[in-house]
């Protein structure tokens, strides 16, 4: 516009659905997706609960550095609704033993578990969980 002396102004609105921009509430395209995320997995819930071998589904999200798109996994639960029984954060380490006995505690009582996981969740040391998991089957 400047080149062809065209006036113009231009405003830009800061948009990420995952909401992880400083300074903001909340950024525009992040209560839709927290709504899908709550519906679907509260979706996911209902469908495994029918089931009575004892499985786990996880559910990853979308949120590398910022947890609010799987937090809003749980929103069902204010509604008495069915939702994640987990829900795991990147702002939080992630521990393996911890989950497993956590899962293994739940199982008891309910078989059939659904977790809730930020993409961006690390253990302790600083590492994606992801990685583990990716590295899993490749051969040198």
């Amino acid at each position: 516009a400047k080149e062809h002396d065209y006036e113009i102004r231009v405003v830009g609105v800061p948009k990420t659905v995952d909401n992880d921009l400083m300074a903001t509430d909340h950024t525009p395209g992040f209560g839709s997706a927290a709504k899908y995320v709550a519906t679907a997995v509260s979706e996911i819930a209902r469908d495994c609960s029918v089931y009575v071998i004892p499985a786990v589904t996880i559910v990853e999200i979308m949120g590398r550095d910022a947890g609010w798109l799987a937090a809003s996994a749980a929103i069902p639960r204010l509604y008495g609704q069915a939702t994640a029984d987990f829900v795991y954060l990147p702002e939080a380490p992630f521990d393996y033993e911890c989950f497993i006995d956590d899962i293994k505690e739940l199982q008891k009582t309910k078989p059939n578990i659904v977790v809730a996981v930020s993409e961006g969740i690390k253990t302790a040391e600083g590492k994606y969980v992801g990685e583990d998991a990716s590295q899993r089957g490749r051969r040198a």
